[in-house]
């Protein structure tokens, strides 16, 4: 009878967790927009760091994954400083590595400091005239989500609602983008009692997942 090499598939869950990671990190790596996972696309470091601290994290492995975002921080924060040096302060760039910093702070537990980066990258967007940025809508809906883990739910909401206006205003509208800020809304909903408003704010998200527009 042959041998069976089993050793390919006793290391196949092993490899099928590594080539996923893989594929998260080269999709978010290569400059492209990610609704509700951050898209940290200007440092390859920070990129691999921080999407194996959510790997991670997802395995109950709170200490590695923290080592991890620890990583991704020191990267983003010389990254963006190199940024800065390179196309000044005023920069829509500049601004989303601040979006991205601030959600590696959140990963780590530093709740005010991430809130404070949040803040900073909006009021840069604003002051740049760089609201038609999908990097705006996109920052808006992560900063909701960290004042939805703190119950700050009507600062959410707010959030969330000015997203939306800022995604509706755009020549071409992001149907993924207004997709997730609506299943956004819909839980914000949810958690203030608003149950009709949130089966109505959810059938919007499915409609414009699958690439429709809602009547």
């Amino acid at each position: 009878m042959p041998q069976v090499d089993r050793s390919q598939s006793k290391n196949e869950p092993q490899n099928k967790s590594s080539r996923f990671l893989i594929v998260l990190i080269t999709l978010f790596c290569v400059g492209s927009v990610a609704w509700g996972i951050t898209s940290i696309c200007f440092d390859a470091s920070a990129c691999r760091a921080y999407f194996e601290g959510i790997n991670l994290k997802k395995q109950g492995r709170t200490d590695a994954a923290n080592q991890k975002f620890k990583e991704a921080e020191v990267s983003i924060r010389q990254a963006l400083e190199a940024r800065k040096k390179q196309n000044g302060s005023l920069d829509a760039d500049v601004a989303n590595d601040t979006r991205n910093l601030a959600k590696v702070l959140f990963e780590l537990g530093k709740t005010e400091d991430s809130l404070k980066e949040f803040s900073n990258a909006e009021e840069l967007f604003v002051r740049i005239h760089a609201e038609s940025n999908i990097d705006y809508p996109a920052t808006l809906q992560d900063h909701s989500d960290v004042l939805v883990s703190l119950n700050r739910i009507p600062e959410a909401e707010q959030l969330i609602q000015k997203s939306l206006s800022a995604i509706k205003g755009m020549p071409e509208p992001d149907k993924a983008g207004l997709a997730y800020g609506y299943q956004r809304l819909s839980n914000v909903y949810h958690r203030l009692g608003r149950l009709g408003e949130a089966r109505e704010a959810k059938e919007k998200a499915e409609v414009y997942l699958n690439g429709g527009t809602p009547h």
